[in-house]
C-alpha cells in the first residue's frame, strides 16, 4: 500500500511504501508545490492545495515518477474559464 503526504513546510508531496517490502521507502518525491497542504485523489490524478493568497491548485499524475510539479492553477483561473479543466467527479477511493 501506498500513500501521499502533503508536506507543507518542505513545499512537497511524498510517496511513501507503507506495507510490503519497500516499507518506509520514499516512492516518489513532487517539488515545488507552495505550502502543500490538502490531497484530493481521482481515478488518474492526484490535487493538491496549496495555502497561499491566492490559492494555488496542483495535478500531479498518479504513479508519475518523482518530480517538479508546475503550472498550478490559481483562483482566478479556478473561478474564471478554465474551472473546466479539474474534473473532480467520479473520485477513486485508494
Amino acid at each position: 500500500m501506498k500513500i501521499n503526504v502533503a508536506e507543507g513546510g518542505a513545499n512537497q508531496v511524498r510517496r511513501l511504501a507503507v506495507s510490503g517490502p519497500q516499507h518506509g521507502d520514499i516512492l516518489a518525491n513532487y517539488t515545488n508545490i507552495e505550502n502543500a497542504y490538502g490531497i484530493v485523489f481521482t481515478q488518474n490524478f492526484i490535487y493538491v492545495t496549496g495555502r497561499t493568497n491566492p490559492g494555488k491548485l496542483y495535478s500531479i499524475t498518479r504513479n508519475s515518477p518523482s518530480q517538479a510539479v508546475t503550472t498550478p492553477w490559481t483562483n482566478e483561473k479556478v473561478l474564471g474559464a478554465q474551472a473546466s479543466l479539474i474534473p473532480l467527479a467520479n473520485p477513486f477511493s485508494p
